[in-house]
């Protein structure tokens, strides 16, 4: 309910702005980029095999914007998700696996130039683990995440776009940190494993979006 709220207190705030707004609602699919675990079992679920996202978004003043975005993950992706580093050892621990439900809300820019729209934002996100209630207790606490998404939108019409965007997602603010950290620290192993890091954390998406 806490996201729910900040959600719609953000799109209030910009809808209220002294200046024209444009609403938008789309749709998106995500194959996901990383490979199933060695003795994961094959599944026909289309879910398992391809990531699906709601979408909606609202600009401002021809350059402001603000989007949430809802995605079904399979298990291997929330794993990859919640795996976290420990920057003393240098050792991973293995996240959750387990289906999973990924929210975003994010702020940033979306100038647009003709047909196409370029598109930068930050923001938060939240992971949920299916029946996360079920899981021993202190095995998984999910807390506020970070992402950050870049993306292009090419423009069929005056009210219809297809968008291509890819996203990087933290679960936490402390991992973003160690990977930042590790990415600018002189260690060469440890640059490698930011990079392996944050390609295993890139979600991209194609869509389709309906302006109003």
């Amino acid at each position: 309910m806490k996201r729910i709220a900040v959600c719609l207190l953000a799109f209030a705030v910009l809808a209220v702005l002294p200046v024209s707004a444009e609403i938008e609602i789309g749709v998106g699919v995500t194959p996901p980029l990383l490979e199933r675990p060695a003795g994961a079992e094959d599944s026909d679920n289309i879910f398992e095999k391809v990531m699906v996202s709601l979408h909606g978004g609202l600009s401002t003043a021809w350059l402001f914007y603000a989007s949430v975005d809802a995605m079904l993950l399979p298990p291997y992706v929330l794993q990859s998700l919640t795996t976290t580093y420990n920057p003393t050892t240098g050792a991973y621990s293995e996240g959750i696996y387990r289906p999973g439900f990924l929210t975003m809300l994010d702020v940033g820019i979306r100038p647009k130039i003709g047909p196409l729209a370029l598109l930068a934002t930050v923001g938060v996100n939240m992971l949920y683990a299916y029946k996360e209630e079920e899981l021993p207790q202190g095995s998984y606490q999910p807390e506020l995440g970070v992402n950050a998404r870049v993306g292009a939108y090419l423009f069929l019409g005056d009210n219809l776009a297809l968008t291509g965007i890819g996203t990087v997602v933290f679960p936490d603010f402390d991992q973003l940190m160690v990977t930042a950290q590790a990415l600018v620290g002189k260690n060469k192993t440890a640059q490698n494993q930011a990079i392996d890091r944050i390609m295993k954390n890139l979600v991209p998406t194609v869509g389709l979006v309906i302006q109003f």
